[in-house]
């Protein structure tokens, strides 16, 4: 086995072990050694005291291998349970494949070459969510967010969330007011014109009423970089993924499909990408 594929938590455990071993035979050994210089006349006295202190010794380190013995058998254990389920869908695959009925097999291929194609994107740290997927996605990251949220918000009447979004932003404000230390950023790209609007004035306002740091941009002004050329609605989570949507020239006037990115370069340029625009804006008093 690789040293560098032993989790980290993994490792400090098996220390911590070899510690608390050591240390329960030393220090009976030291304790015996204290002992007897106080109580010479007193032999058995000294060696059951440092029997038990060894043994309390040994329990501890026990305890300490026990936990570490327990998240290993989990973690083969579920190993175990996927590759079962990767073995039950190959087996299928290949019954499927091997059919005498051409939609069988046109069907199975079809399948096959879109699971291959997730399943490559995922590993290169993009993945990829069916439509009713997408719609959760947000409000668990809001649940998730510890330190630092940047978003834009691409201001146009398709909105991905629907019904949905006044639950995430509740999550959000939540979120802030639990934690003060939280930041959360978010950067309106509007259409010329789109300022008058009530709609975007009253979210404007709900924002910055929950301590949101909001800035206003038309979306002519966007200062493009290599991962986002033009305006894109996207969030950059505790620095560590990114959910980006399709704008509507990529997704049509349909829903706006979404992705979530969680390559470290990929996340760095985003940041970069929103931090660039973000000074760039202008508060809500300084815009139209």
């Amino acid at each position: 086995m690789n040293i560098k594929s032993i989790p980290w938590s993994q490792s400090v455990l098996g220390v911590a072990a070899l510690i608390f071993y050591l240390a329960s035979v030393l220090f009976p050994f030291a304790a015996g050694v204290y002992l007897e210089r106080l109580f010479p006349e007193s032999m058995v006295r000294t060696v059951l005291t440092s029997l038990l202190l060894q043994t309390f010794g040994n329990a501890a380190a026990l305890g300490w291998l026990a936990v570490n013995t327990s998240k290993n058998s989990k973690r083969f254990e579920n190993y175990h349970l996927n590759n079962q389920s990767t073995i039950a869908i190959v087996r299928s695959m290949e019954k499927l494949l091997l059919s005498e009925h051409p939609l069988v097999v046109e069907h199975a291929k079809r399948r096959q070459d879109q699971a291959l194609s997730a399943l490559n994107l995922a590993a290169s740290g993009e993945l990829q969510y069916d439509e009713v997927q997408q719609k959760t996605v947000p409000e668990r990251l809001a649940k998730e967010l510890e330190n630092e949220l940047l978003a834009t918000s691409l201001w146009e009447d398709n909105d991905p969330l629907g019904d949905l979004r006044p639950r995430y932003l509740g999550i959000l404000e939540e979120k802030k007011k639990g934690n003060r230390n939280l930041v959360i950023k978010r950067l309106f790209l509007v259409k010329r014109g789109d300022e008058a609007e009530e709609q975007l004035k009253t979210r404007v306002k709900r924002d910055v009423d929950a301590k949101v740091d909001v800035r206003l941009m038309y979306r002519d002004e966007w200062q493009p970089t290599d991962c986002a050329q033009t305006p894109l609605d996207f969030g950059v989570w505790d620095g560590k993924r990114v959910w980006r949507y399709n704008t509507r020239e990529d997704g049509g006037r349909g829903l706006r499909r979404a992705r979530l990115l969680v390559s470290t370069a990929t996340v760095k340029a985003y940041a970069e990408a929103f931090n660039l625009n973000f000074a760039a804006a202008k508060t809500r008093e300084d815009f139209g």
